[in-house]
């Protein structure tokens, strides 16, 4: 499977398979959107996928929604995550968000005492 791994998937998806290959996890997935609950779980069946994003209308599915164990719309920016469980997740999933925020350096050490 690694060898598939390293020709298919991405950067994000090959350090999840280093720590977590058939083990199970909690996954937070920020900037979940472009459907990648679905991908996700297809991937790492044991993983217990949250998915959080700006606006639950950013491309995901009644399926990808099926596939999150919580969705979380929230706007990082305004440094409030107290909807979110603190020391919960094992691993926090980030692509292509921080480019995005004015306050990027501030949001992330909010988001890894998740």
């Amino acid at each position: 499977m690694l060898n598939f791994l390293k020709k298919q998937i991405n950067l994000k998806f090959r350090f999840l398979h280093k720590y977590f290959a058939n083990t199970a996890f909690n996954l937070l997935d920020v900037g979940a959107g472009n459907n990648s609950a679905s991908r996700t779980k297809a991937l790492f069946p044991n993983c217990k996928y949250y998915g959080l994003d700006i606006s639950k209308s950013y491309s995901n599915s009644e399926t990808d929604f099926n596939k999150m164990e919580k969705f979380y719309e929230l706007d990082l920016t305004l440094l409030d995550y107290s909807a979110i469980p603190n020391n919960f997740f094992d691993a926090i999933m980030m692509a292509h968000v921080i480019e995005h925020l004015h306050n990027g350096e501030e949001v992330l050490p909010l988001l890894v005492k998740n």
